[in-house]
């Protein structure tokens, strides 16, 4: 882990600048693949203070993040879909702190956080080069594709991908 970044479980007090790091990471990637009005949308929806409230209590890993000299840079969710299957949910960096460890370093400590896990999948938009590729250099592999990521009719194509753990 990068020596000045801290990890931790969110709290309230942290959901603006968690907003803000979802937002600015939402648009950086997929306004290009869905359009500004689309990602505008989705982030008031998906991203929006109620739903960013209801997971600080939902789990041990529910909602993680990093941050650097008091500034939050990235953020994690996971959840256990069952027993022995993790499940990452949500893993954004800001841009300006990409190529510094920061998303490995949390992905690692968002699943060691969710210890009876022997897998964990997720699910990545296609067109995110950039984040298919972090997730096969840390060992994930493709499993199938879905039509509706993160939610039922939510239209967005996702491919999913699926790693043994430890890390």
């Amino acid at each position: 882990m990068p020596n000045d970044l801290v990890i931790r479980p969110a709290t309230h007090a942290d959901l603006d600048g968690i907003r803000r790091v979802l937002v600015n990471t939402w648009h950086a990637t997929y306004d290009a693949i869905y359009g500004k009005a689309r990602v505008n949308a989705i982030t008031s929806d998906w991203h929006s203070l109620d739903a960013l409230n209801r997971l600080i209590a939902f789990g041990p890993a529910s909602l993680l993040l990093a941050e650097r000299d008091g500034e939050i840079v990235a953020t994690a969710t996971a959840t256990m879909p069952s027993p022995d299957t993790a499940k990452l949910d949500r893993l954004y960096v800001l841009p300006s702190a990409h190529g510094q460890g920061v998303g490995t370093a949390l992905l690692h400590a968002t699943l060691a956080r969710l210890p009876d896990a022997t897998s964990v999948i997720l699910e990545v938009e296609p067109q995110n080069i950039a984040a298919v590729a972090f997730y096969k250099r840390h060992g994930f592999t493709y499993k199938h594709r879905v039509s509706d990521c993160a939610r039922s009719g939510s239209g967005i194509p996702a491919d999913v991908y699926e790693r043994r753990l430890p890390l």
